[in-house]
């Protein structure tokens, strides 16, 4: 299964292109935001950085070793998603709080795809202020 992960700036795009994507019938709906999964990516990186300044050697053997035992807990949460959402043979995730640690992720998985959602800055914050209005009207 070949997965892919949306990022960039929030009110971007990237919402209108997983929902493109998430089309597809060999991929999983459209699902919200992936929250939990970016957790996990914040404590491997959390551990990582434990490993290398309080911890080394006394829970992990190195750093590999940390970026392995990570890597299979992050597998395995994809498998279930994979399981859910069979006969689809792509899992399409979108996190822009992720984007940051798309690096991180590409280090447990490297044969994940990422797509990076641009826009011009001013656009992104019209949007911003008609939401922000919106949700005001509404109290």
């Amino acid at each position: 299964m070949t997965c892919y992960f949306i990022g960039g700036a929030p009110r971007s795009g990237g919402t209108l292109l997983a929902s493109i994507l998430c089309a597809d019938r060999t991929t999983n709906p459209t699902l919200r935001e992936a929250h939990y999964l970016r957790e996990m990516v914040q404590t491997y990186r959390a551990g990582k950085q434990l490993f290398n300044t309080l911890e080394g050697g006394h829970y992990f053997s190195n750093a590999e070793d940390v970026r392995q035992f990570s890597a299979t807990w992050v597998q395995a949460f994809l498998d279930k998603l994979s399981v859910r959402y069979a006969p689809a043979t792509n899992l399409v995730l979108k996190s822009f709080l992720m984007s940051a640690m798309f690096p991180a992720v590409f280090e447990l998985l490297p044969e994940a795809r990422f797509l990076i959602s641009v826009r011009d800055p001013r656009d992104i914050a019209c949007s911003q202020i008609d939401v922000g209005e919106k949700q005001r009207q509404q109290g």
